[in-house]
């Protein structure tokens, strides 16, 4: 049997899941899960290799243009410059079957910002300091409705870590395609967007129920997959 994220909270884990032979459908539960603040990419490239064996490698590339921060910090409600040099990527060894990311995936966004809302003072960060944000990768989802790709991170560094809820805070990407591509929904094929590099990511904090849920989902599937063990 299978079953959604989404489908399985309506059943209150009360069902046995078993993901096996599907990516995680709608991970970041749609645009409504995403909060600020947001970091937008775009002339996104993704690249993915089905490998020989059980994984294949995936690479996602862009450069983060602006950044939007909560109404309570910028009630003006200002998109922020991101100016060069300024990368955002993304790179992570995937389960061909369930999509599920090894250990050491990594998100990494940097660039300068010229003035902010944020900071300490208020004002700009530099590239020069380092990187912006990092996180590390927690899992892969494909949202169908909006075919989109979605990964769910957890913060782990930058100079905007304390903006993003500090270290170990929920963080989401939303990857629009806006362009051709040869993603079918599975990663037991390689797909890319190189004839059009035209993604654009949407990188912001996601509220805990969310990540609560997610949480949930993952024990119980660990621990289906320790009975099947035994």
């Amino acid at each position: 049997m299978r079953l959604s994220i989404r489908g399985a909270v309506v059943l209150c884990l009360s069902a046995v899941f078993s993901f096996v032979g599907t990516v995680k459908a709608d991970l970041l539960f749609g645009a409504s899960a995403l909060q600020r603040p947001d970091i937008t990419s775009q002339y996104v490239t993704v690249v993915y290799t089905a490998g020989a064996g059980s994984t294949g490698s995936l690479s996602v590339s862009g450069f983060p243009m602006s950044i939007s921060f909560p109404l309570a910090v910028d009630p003006a409600n200002t998109p922020w410059s991101i100016t060069p040099a300024r990368t955002m990527t993304l790179a992570a060894t995937v389960d061909k079957v369930t999509g599920d990311p090894e250990a050491g995936g990594l998100l990494t966004i940097s660039g300068n910002i010229p003035s902010s809302p944020v900071g300490s003072p208020p004002g700009a960060f530099s590239v020069a300091n380092g990187p912006l944000l990092t996180a590390t990768l927690n899992a892969v989802g494909w949202d169908p409705a909006n075919y989109e790709l979605q990964f769910l991170l957890h913060v782990s560094g930058g100079q905007l870590e304390s903006a993003f809820g500090g270290a170990g805070a929920p963080l989401g990407v939303r990857l629009q395609w806006n362009g051709s591509h040869s993603f079918s929904g599975s990663f037991m094929q390689s797909f890319d967007n190189l004839s059009s590099s035209n993604a654009q990511t949407d990188t912001a904090t996601v509220p805990e129920p969310v990540t609560a849920i997610f949480l949930l989902m993952g024990g119980s599937l660990l621990t289906l997959r320790r009975r099947r063990a035994v």
